[in-house]
């Protein structure tokens, strides 16, 4: 965990993890967040994806979420063309992740809309 939250420190929204089978995804750029004085959340709790088949090893996809003042994720939706099958099993664990709250300047947790590149990845770190 301490690792993880490491990487997530000098990567802002950077994250690679794994589960027992190839399921795991890696955010490679920060958040795309409304407004310049919003602060990027980071990911407390990461949730990952099972069963995924090979074809979708280092594929990067884009999800959109609300995230609420809390850092829950709400309403997760494909970004652009996102396969069905893969759609289907990745958006119900990424709405199950849990980050930092988004805050506005005057550091206050706020709502924001987060759109989140995520490249799907095998191994562990």
């Amino acid at each position: 965990m301490k690792n993880i939250r490491s990487l997530l420190a000098s990567a802002v929204l950077g994250l690679a993890a794994t589960s027992a089978a190839f399921a795991a995804t890696s955010l490679d750029r920060p958040a795309n967040l409304p407004g310049p004085d919003s602060i990027a959340p980071i990911p407390l709790k990461v949730v990952h994806p099972t069963d995924l088949p090979p074809a979708y090893r280092n594929v990067t996809v884009s999800v959109q979420f609300t995230l609420d003042q809390f850092g829950k994720a709400h309403n997760v939706v494909a970004v652009g063309d996102m396969p069905k099958d893969l759609a289907n099993r990745l958006l119900p664990v990424v709405a199950q992740w849990e980050f930092t709250p988004c805050r506005d300047a005057k550091g206050a947790a706020v709502q924001r809309k987060v759109v989140m590149p995520l490249t799907l990845v095998d191994g562990a770190l």
